[in-house]
């Protein structure tokens, strides 16, 4: 239902688009292959852009809790669009600055509260402190103190996302809509003649109606085998 629903939202921001720079491959997009014309204007691709969009999912293990993720992509440019797009980017924090910047620098500073009480208590005790005790209340501290990192640079590193400018957006992509067929994705690009060189090298990738038809018909199947079998357990139950 999500993946729907990310699928339809996708295609209607992209509705200007004829259907034929509308293009649904199968596969993870580190296999996507890639021409060497640029996405924005059709000419020569002679660099690369590093692309990185940020997307949000619901966990389907162990509930559904939120999580995010960035997915990072490797587009070929032509030089000039290139640069404009290096003219057209917003400076982002750096790597200590987002650090600083970040909500989650809350765990950090609770995780080094709790580590200097310990410290205060075990550490710089008196002598009735064991070595033992010592030593534990020193890793407790560790773990603290690097859990507390971790966890504000994993979250840090989303400050660093720059949003995509009017030459990525040439070839925008979406998140993963094909769970749990596994990956499908949706790439819509500006440039027609890029779109037509992306199909054919992507030709045994392509999301065709059939698959998508087949999908669909698993999916029913799965979810009418769910339902008969919560029917079942409750009339067991009663």
């Amino acid at each position: 239902m999500a993946q729907n629903l990310t699928r339809r939202r996708f295609i209607e921001d992209h509705r200007d688009l004829p259907p034929g720079q509308l293009v649904a491959l199968i596969g993870s997009h580190r296999r996507v292959a890639w021409p060497q014309l640029c996405p924005a204007c059709g000419a020569l691709a002679t660099t690369h852009i590093d692309v990185a969009k940020i997307f949000g999912r619901r966990s389907r293990y162990g509930g559904y809790s939120y999580y995010r993720l960035i997915v990072r992509m490797r587009i070929p440019f032509c030089r000039s669009c290139a640069d404009r797009h290096e003219q057209l980017v917003k400076p982002m924090p750096s790597v200590i600055g987002s650090f600083f910047r970040t909500p989650a620098l809350l765990s950090f500073i609770g995780a080094a509260a709790v580590a200097a009480i310990l410290s205060m208590i075990f550490l710089q005790g008196g002598e009735d402190v064991s070595p033992g005790m010592r030593l534990y209340a020193l890793g407790g501290i560790l773990l603290l103190v690097g859990m507390g990192i971790f966890i504000t640079a994993r979250e840090a590193r989303f400050l660093r996302v720059p949003p995509l400018t009017e030459i990525t957006r040439a070839c925008d992509f979406s998140d993963n809509v094909g769970f749990p067929f596994g990956w499908r994705r949706l790439y819509a690009i500006r440039n027609a003649a890029f779109a037509d060189a992306f199909t054919r090298a992507n030709h045994d990738r392509r999301w065709t109606d059939a698959i998508r038809k087949r999908d669909d018909v698993i999916s029913t199947i799965a979810f009418v085998v769910l339902i008969v079998a919560a029917l079942t357990a409750w009339l067991l139950r009663g």
